[in-house]
C-alpha cells in the first residue's frame, strides 16, 4: 500500500527586466511518498513528510508561491477501480495529534495543518520581495485507520511561482497627505476606490516609492464623485512598513477600497482607518489581512461611523494578528458597530495591551463574540476600560462560544497588570450566573468568563 503526493513546479513570468532569471526545483529533501504499512505500524498511525522547494529570484520585485491540486479532487484517491477509500482533507485548521483516521493536511511550519486547497482555490505559502533566494518547505501528513483498503493513493500538488511587478506605497502619513493634497483637502474625499484604467486628462499622481522597478501607482481626483481613485501597473501595491494613519482623518469619508493593496510587509497599522466618523464601508481585498509581522494595531479602527468590518472569503478570513502586541483602542468609540464576530478570528497570543479595545460600543443590546481571547491572553498586562464606554449605555451582554473548559471561557490573567474601569459605565450590563439579575461588577478579573449554572461570569456561554 503506497501513498504518493506527486510535486509538479511552475514558474511563471511576467514582463519584469529580469524575470527570466527565476528559478525553481525541489530539493535531495523532498520524499512525498510514504509506504502505508510503516505508518499503521507506527503508534500514531501517521507520518508527515517534507516537500522542499528551492526558488532562486532575480528580480527587484520578488516573487510569490501558491500551491493547489491538479485536480477537482483534495483526497488522495486510489488507483484501483475496485477500492472506493479515500483519504480525505481535512476542513479546519489542525494539528496532526488531532487529525480524524484517514485524512491528510498542508502545513507550512510542520506544526499546524490545513485543507488542501483545490485547484480554484490555490494558497498562498510565501510572498517575497527584492532579490530573494529562499527555500520554501511545505510539509504533508496522513493519519490512517488500520481497516483502510491497500491500493495505491494518490494526488498531484502544482507549485506556481510566480514573478511579481510591484508598487511600493510611501508611509501611511505621506500616502494619507498625498491624498488629501490631490483632492484639495481632505473635506473633499467621499470616497476612495481602486480603478482598472488611467483617465485621459487627468491630473494623475504616481507616488510609488520604487519607480527604478517600474510599479507605478497613481491617484487622481474625481471632482463629480468626490472621488480619489488610485491605479497601479503592478497586480497589487504593497503598503509601507509603517502604514500608520494611513487613512485617517477624513471628516466626510464614506468607503475605502483596499482591493488592490497587501500588507505582507506592513509592521505597524496603528490609526490606519481611524477618525472617519462617516464611514460605512469597507471593501476589502484578501490581500489587506496579509499583517503577519505586524506588531501595533493601536486605534486602528477607532473613531469611525462603521456598523460592520467585513471579512474575507478565506480562512481565518480577517486581519492576521498572530504577532500584535498592541491592540489597545482597537476599536475605541465605533460606536454603531453591529457585529463583533470577527473577533473570534483574531489570534491574542502575543497581545499585551487590550486596554479601550471595544471602549464606547453600543451598536445593540446583545453581542456575540464566539470563541475569542480565553486562554489566549497568557501574555496581557493591560486590560484597563475594555468594554467601558463613556456615552450611551445600550449594551446588556455579549455572549461567547464554548470553549471546552471544566469552569467556563476563563481568560487567562496571570500576567495582568492593570484592569482599572473594564465596564465603566454599563450600568445597564449583566453578567451570566446565579448573581446574573444584579448589575455585573465594574472590573473584577475573576469574572472575565463565561457564566451558567453556579458560575458567575461577564459573558453568557453558549454551548
Amino acid at each position: 500500500m503506497l501513498f504518493v503526493v506527486c510535486l509538479s513546479s511552475v514558474v511563471f513570468y511576467n514582463n519584469n527586466t529580469h524575470a527570466s532569471e527565476l528559478s525553481a526545483f525541489f530539493t535531495w529533501n523532498t520524499n512525498t511518498s510514504a509506504d502505508g504499512r510503516d505508518i499503521l505500524d507506527s503508534d500514531s498511525k501517521s507520518i508527515q513528510m517534507l516537500a522542499e522547494l528551492y526558488v532562486q529570484g532575480a528580480d527587484d520585485g520578488g516573487f510569490t508561491v501558491s500551491v493547489h491540486t491538479k485536480n477537482d479532487t483534495t483526497s488522495l484517491v486510489n488507483e484501483e477501480k475496485f477500492v472506493n477509500d479515500e483519504i480525505k482533507s481535512i476542513s479546519e485548521n489542525l494539528t496532526l495529534d488531532n487529525f480524524k483516521e484517514n485524512n491528510w493536511g498542508l502545513s507550512t511550519d510542520g506544526a499546524n495543518f490545513q485543507s488542501i486547497p483545490d485547484k480554484d482555490h490555490p494558497r498562498l505559502i510565501a510572498n517575497t520581495k527584492g532579490q530573494d533566494t529562499r527555500t520554501i518547505r511545505t510539509y504533508y501528513a496522513i493519519k490512517l485507520n488500520e481497516n483502510i483498503k491497500p491500493a495505491n493513493y494518490k494526488n498531484t500538488i502544482v507549485y506556481s511561482v510566480v514573478s511579481n511587478q510591484i508598487a511600493n506605497l510611501p508611509s501611511g502619513i505621506e500616502f494619507n497627505k498625498a491624498i488629501k493634497e490631490v483632492a484639495g483637502g481632505e473635506e473633499n474625499i467621499v470616497h476612495i476606490k481602486a480603478s482598472n484604467v488611467l483617465p485621459d486628462g487627468a491630473n494623475v499622481k504616481n507616488i510609488a516609492t520604487n519607480a527604478d522597478v517600474k510599479g507605478e501607482f497613481k491617484i487622481w481626483y474625481n471632482q463629480s464623485e468626490k472621488t480619489v481613485y488610485y491605479w497601479t501597473s503592478a497586480s497589487f501595491a504593497y503598503i509601507n512598513e509603517n502604514s500608520e494613519k494611513m487613512f485617517d482623518g477624513f471628516s466626510n469619508l464614506e468607503s475605502i477600497d483596499t482591493t488592490q493593496l497587501d500588507a505582507s510587509f506592513a509592521t505597524t497599522t496603528a490609526n490606519m482607518f481611524s477618525k472617519n466618523p462617516k464611514l460605512k464601508i469597507l471593501d476589502f481585498g484578501e490581500r489587506i489581512f496579509n499583517t503577519g509581522i505586524v506588531t501595533n494595531m493601536h486605534e486602528m479602527f477607532a473613531d469611525t461611523g462603521l456598523e460592520k468590518i467585513p471579512k474575507g472569503s478565506s480562512w481565518p478570513g480577517f486581519f492576521n494578528t498572530n504577532n500584535v502586541v498592541d491592540m489597545s483602542g482597537m476599536f475605541a468609540r465605533s460606536r454603531q458597530l453591529k457585529d463583533i464576530i470577527f473577533v473570534a478570528s483574531m489570534n491574542f497570543r502575543n497581545a499585551e495591551d487590550l486596554s479601550y479595545m471595544f471602549y464606547g460600543l453600543n451598536g445593540k443590546e446583545y453581542y456575540y463574540m464566539g470563541s475569542a481571547f480565553g486562554s489566549q491572553t497568557e501574555k496581557v498586562k493591560k486590560l484597563d476600560y475594555i468594554f467601558a464606554t463613556d456615552q450611551e449605555n445600550k449594551v446588556e451582554n455579549i455572549s461567547v462560544g464554548w470553549y471546552g473548559s471544566s469552569d467556563g471561557s476563563v481568560w487567562n490573567t496571570s500576567n495582568v497588570k492593570s484592569y482599572e474601569g473594564m465596564f465603566a459605565g454599563r450600568t445597564n450590563y449583566k453578567g451570566c450566573g446565579p448573581n446574573h439579575l444584579q448589575n455585573a461588577p465594574v472590573s473584577d478579573l475573576n469574572w472575565l468568563r463565561g457564566g451558567g449554572g453556579g458560575i458567575d461570569g461577564y459573558f453568557c456561554e453558549e454551548l
